[in-house]
């Protein structure tokens, strides 16, 4: 999007996510003033172009919007955009552009939401010590959209990903439950229940959300990839296990968490020297790797035993 004083340019493209063809490109002209009714046309377009048979439901949630502030939906948009770089940097220059949407409309729920976001994502990628605190500020930002909003399901999956994190897996599967009603097609959402259903021990569950999520989005967060990795090693597909974990490494190579779950599966399947290699990347990466301490976000002790016996068998220690 280019905008010019009272002009917004706006190049649209629509790509299949699964085989990368081109479907549909536009390029609109219009005044900001006119943003949210270009937004309808292009959600409207796409609806036409794809010969989906939608739902009035479906497109009623595809159109809500919950501020009528330009300039405040002008700052949540480009905040969405700094948290998608998921850098410590990034994420503050979102939480300031949030925090000035929510000055100039008060009532924008949404943004509320995606603050609640930067803060989480504190929590998620280490950038701060004050790991409850921000962790308590992500719930009562995401409590106070829903005050101001109840068809928030962005705010529903961030209490959910705040549940994870401290092991309340019942309630996290709740609140992703409510999320996932909410907006059915939601790749993240998706992924979520995946991660909380393995940690809970449902690991069949988990592999179908998994799955369904990477459908939905195949250019997906690293984490999905090990965690699908890590659910089939559970069941014991070790050659599945791999593969997904090295699909993985391709797209973030210095992942550490693909290197742990190819080392446990290459020495179940009797590879050793593979797995060697692999368990040698890990701890090139993660010096202080314990192998006691790794996998006691898993309900099951069976998991956590299993899990530790492959890495073991890896020779790590």
């Amino acid at each position: 999007m280019q905008e010019a004083g009272e002009r917004v340019r706006i190049n649209a493209q629509l790509i299949d996510a699964i085989t990368g063809n081109h479907i549909w490109a536009q390029r609109y002209d219009r005044s900001k003033k006119d943003l949210f009714t270009l937004q309808d046309d292009i959600i409207q377009t796409i609806v036409r172009t794809l010969a989906i048979k939608i739902e009035t439901a479906e497109l009623s949630r595809v159109l809500h919007k919950n501020t009528t502030n330009y300039q405040a939906y002008d700052y949540f948009i480009r905040g969405n955009g700094y948290l998608l770089h998921r850098t410590r940097m990034a994420a503050g220059k979102a939480r300031k552009l949030f925090e000035k949407a929510i000055e100039l409309d008060p009532q924008f729920a949404s943004a509320y939401t995606a603050l609640g976001w930067s803060y989480h994502l504190q929590v998620e990628y280490g950038w701060t010590e004050f790991i409850e605190q921000a962790s308590q500020r992500a719930v009562s930002l995401a409590r106070k959209a829903l005050s101001l909003d109840d068809f928030q399901p962005s705010a529903h999956m961030l209490l959910g990903s705040v549940y994870i994190r401290k092991g309340q897996y019942d309630l996290a599967i709740a609140e992703l439950q409510q999320a996932l009603d909410m907006n059915p097609n939601d790749a993240g959402i998706f992924n979520e229940m995946g991660e909380v259903l393995l940690y809970a021990g449902q690991t069949d569950d988990a592999i179908r959300f998994m799955k369904m999520g990477l459908r939905f989005n195949p250019i997906a967060t690293p984490g999905i990839y090990m965690e699908l990795g890590l659910a089939y090693y559970l069941k014991e597909r070790y050659d599945d296990a791999v593969k997904i974990a090295q699909q993985g490494l391709a797209k973030k190579p210095d992942f550490v968490g693909y290197h742990v779950v190819i080392a446990a599966a290459y020495a179940q399947l009797g590879r050793v020297e593979d797995a060697k290699l692999s368990g040698q990347e890990v701890l090139r990466r993660h010096p202080f790797f314990e192998v006691e301490s790794y996998g006691t976000v898993f309900r099951n002790l069976s998991d956590r035993k299993h899990l530790r016996e492959g890495l073991r068998k890896a020779g790590l220690k």
